[in-house]
């Protein structure tokens, strides 16, 4: 079952009358994520609408291998998603991006049920000048 996230339950969460509030983190892959707070001094979390994306990081396992975790809360790490769609199925895709995953607010919308990322950043800064990247 998909809920239409109306601009009405948006209203005035923004701190402007009548306002909607459209903060969001994606990409051309997995789409975008909706920012669900927005008290002033927050942490960027983002959080996916429904079932069809989930978001983990990548943790070193016993064997000193990256393997994505999509449960453990408060653990950050390289982000990885997985997209159950129909018109694309997307598994265990690792994202540049470093991130932790983050537990939606107590107040979210019912369809903002699964796991999102709090703080995505750039990992350029781990990179050494003058490397080339395909994006």
């Amino acid at each position: 079952m998909r809920e239409q996230v109306t601009p009405g339950a948006w209203r005035g969460r923004a701190g402007v009358a009548g306002g909607v509030h459209l903060a969001e983190y994606g990409n051309t892959l997995f789409g975008c994520c909706m920012e669900l707070d927005v008290a002033a001094g927050r942490e960027l979390r983002y959080f996916p609408c429904g079932d069809r994306l989930l978001f983990g990081v990548l943790s070193a396992n016993d064997s000193g291998l990256d393997s994505p975790c999509y449960h453990a809360l408060d653990r950050t790490g390289r982000i990885v998603f997985t997209r159950l769609d129909e018109t694309m199925l997307l598994i265990n895709v690792a994202e540049r991006d470093v991130g932790t995953l983050a537990t939606p607010p107590c107040d979210a919308p019912a369809a903002f049920h699964r796991l999102g990322v709090a703080s995505p950043r750039s990992r350029a800064e781990d990179r050494p000048a003058g490397v080339v990247s395909l994006y």
